[in-house]
């Protein structure tokens, strides 16, 4: 695997990104696991490269959102990359609905969205 055979081989690379979407569909503790074990092999340089929630799919997206950024900064992930700015039609084949943005199609920002950026740390 990548994390076994390869990463290992190579010098520490400046960050290393994680696609969470099986991790997020679990429990939180289980995405905190996850993401404690990847920042304790890559010594702090792991990173989300994706993540996100269909609030045509997840009734619960916004809480979702919330949970998920709350538990990477429990994890001290320090950069995590949503999926989708703005929300766009379904994908074939994968029976989403396509709204995953923290914008709608009119710009507007979603729950989801609200949640995320509620979440950050303010500047």
């Amino acid at each position: 695997s990548m994390l076994e055979d390869v990463i290992p081989s190579i010098a520490m690379p400046d960050y290393v990104s994680y696609s969470a979407w099986e991790s997020i569909g679990a429990t939180p503790d289980q995405l905190f696991r996850d993401l404690d074990d990847l920042q304790k092999r890559f010594k702090g340089h792991a990173m989300v490269g994706e993540f996100g929630f269909d609030r045509g799919l997840d009734q619960s997206a916004a809480e979702h959102a919330r949970s998920v950024v709350s538990t990477m900064r429990r994890a001290n992930v320090p950069y995590a990359i949503w999926w989708q700015i703005f929300d766009q039609p379904p994908l074939a084949g994968l029976n989403d609905k396509g709204l995953y943005g923290l914008f709608d199609d009119h710009k507007k920002l979603t729950a989801p969205g609200k949640a995320f950026l509620d979440s950050l740390p303010s500047r």
